[in-house]
C-alpha cells in the first residue's frame, strides 16, 4: 500500500509583497519561493534552467534553456504577478515554444503562444492576468482572395499578421 502524499493547494491571492522588499533581486528571490509552493512541477523546470540578467531588458523572457531577467522589471512586479511569469516562461519551454518558431513571424507566434498559455494557467489557477491583446480577427488575404489571414491587435495599435499560418 502506498504511503498516502496530502499537499496544500494554493493559490495566487495568497501571495503578499513584503513592504521591506524593493529590489528586484529580493522580489526575485520571494517569487521562486513562492513558485516553489503554488507550481512544485514549475518550480523543478525553473531550478534547471540558466537565468542571465539583461539590464534594460524590459521584461522575462525565455529560450530553450534559459531565462533572461529585468530585474528593474522585476522590482515592478507584485510577487504574484512573478509567480505567475515563471509559471507563463516555464510553459513556454515546455512546449518548445522557441524551438517550434521556424520562420513564423516572431511577433503573431508570441502572441498566440501566450494567449493559449495564459489560457492554461488561467483554468488550472483560477486567475486572470492583465489583457495584453486588443483584438484578435480574420480577414481576407490581399495575395490569396480564397483564403483568410489572423490579425492580432495590441493595445498600442500595433498589428501582427503571420502569414505562415492561415485560417
Amino acid at each position: 500500500c502506498a504511503p498516502m502524499i496530502t499537499s496544500r493547494v494554493y493559490a495566487f491571492d495568497e501571495l503578499s509583497d513584503n513592504a521591506y522588499m524593493q529590489s528586484g533581486e529580493e522580489k526575485y528571490q520571494w517569487a521562486c519561493l513562492s513558485l516553489k509552493k503554488v507550481a512544485p512541477y514549475y518550480y523543478t523546470m525553473f531550478q534547471a534552467i540558466k537565468k542571465v540578467p539583461v539590464i534594460g531588458f524590459g521584461t522575462l523572457g525565455v529560450t530553450e534553456d534559459t531565462m533572461i531577467i529585468d530585474y528593474q522589471f522585476v522590482s515592478q512586479c507584485s510577487i504574484a504577478e512573478l509567480t505567475y511569469i515563471f509559471i507563463h516562461e516555464m510553459n513556454h519551454i515546455a512546449m518548445q515554444h522557441s524551438i517550434r518558431e521556424k520562420n513564423r513571424n516572431h511577433t503573431l507566434w508570441n502572441i498566440a503562444c501566450d494567449l493559449y498559455i495564459n489560457t492554461i494557467i488561467n483554468k488550472d489557477y483560477d486567475c486572470r492576468p492583465g489583457g495584453t491583446v486588443s483584438e484578435v480577427h480574420l480577414e481576407d488575404d490581399p495575395e490569396n482572395k480564397d483564403k483568410k489571414r489572423v490579425v492580432v491587435t495590441h493595445p498600442s495599435g500595433n498589428k501582427g499578421v503571420d502569414k505562415s499560418d492561415y485560417a
